[in-house]
């Protein structure tokens, strides 16, 4: 790909790094204007600061969100001047910290001081639809239960109109959250995204993404609870397993809302996740991982409403 130069009058730069981010470059980024000189650097499209920049050292100190919000206000300084990207130049490793939380960074900026009417014209009015895309990436990143809850939802298209009805936020906490996911590259109009792949390949990345994220976050977080009493558990829930209906599965009453289904949701998968399977000796069976599986099934079903209108119609609300 040809190397980019322009005016940051012209282009701001925060949609540099965006493009940057969304194409996966690797090269160095110039800036020059009014007397000063700044670069970056990106390795596959993520962020990368010279050892000796301001905000070198606190971003080994600073949590993500402020490490984030320091970079967006960063690239909110340069409005004037120049700027060149040359593609696929090599830094030392010892040059620069690295990798930043460029995703954050975009997110946070497309959020910061708009409006609902800003945040709607930005994602492109009530009507337009969105698609998921890039289950890797979605794994990476630290997302909140409302931005995994949208994401689960728009494995096909979906309009905006009808992804705020069904999420238990204000209007402004939901159009944040879209304007971030698209911020990110985690979602694009229907007109710009990859050819949709058939359903069993939806739902295999669905499962994938989300035992990635509980495997990430059982390291961070183990599960106290000793061996024995563990599988004792999941010996249970095998035993059971084809007996029991989504509600029952994850320990819900008919009348859950969405926070109780995604908490009871939460301490199941960490109950029955495949990270488990070699401390428990169970390695090769396949229960944890046909559990895991089952346990998203209700989930994804669950927290939605229409899929729970389809389930209790086949099922029926009383067995």
């Amino acid at each position: 790909m040809r190397d980019a130069e322009g005016l940051l009058s012209e282009r701001s730069l925060i949609s540099i790094v965006r493009g940057i981010y969304v194409e996966r470059r690797t090269g160095e980024l110039r800036l020059e204007g009014d007397g000063r000189q700044e670069r970056f650097y990106f390795q596959g499209g993520d962020l990368c600061l010279p050892v000796g920049h301001p905000l070198a050292k606190a971003a080994a100190a600073l949590p993500t969100q402020k490490v984030a919000r320091r970079l967006a206000a960063v690239c909110g300084l340069w409005t004037e001047g120049s700027y060149e990207f040359s593609e696929g130049r090599e830094e030392a490793a010892d040059q620069w910290i690295a990798p930043l939380p460029t995703a954050q960074v975009l997110m946070e900026e497309a959020i910061e001081g708009r409006d609902d009417f800003q945040l709607l014209r930005q994602l492109g009015g009530q009507e337009r639809e969105f698609v998921a895309i890039d289950p890797e990436r979605q794994a990476e990143l630290d997302l909140d239960p409302h931005e995994a809850f949208f994401l689960s939802r728009m494995e096909h298209p979906v309009a905006v109109k009808d992804l705020l009805r069904q999420v238990d936020l204000d209007l402004t906490g939901a159009l944040q959250r879209l304007c971030r996911l698209q911020a990110a590259d985690l979602i694009r109009p229907r007109e710009h995204a990859p050819e949709l792949v058939p359903d069993a390949t939806v739902a295999r990345q669905l499962v994938e993404r989300f035992s990635e994220r509980f495997r990430q976050e059982l390291v961070r977080r183990p599960l106290e609870l000793g061996i024995e009493e563990h599988r004792r558990q999941l010996k249970e829930l095998l035993r059971r397993l084809g007996e029991l209906n989504h509600y029952e599965f994850l320990g819900l009453s008919l009348s859950a809302e969405s926070e109780a289904i995604h908490d009871a949701y939460t301490q199941v998968a960490r109950l029955v996740h495949p990270a488990h399977s070699r401390r428990l000796g169970l390695a090769g069976q396949g229960g944890l991982e046909l559990l895991f599986e089952r346990a998203t099934e209700a989930y994804l079903t669950l927290s939605d409403p229409e899929r729970t209108r389809l389930y209790l119609e086949r099922y029926g609300a009383g067995d």
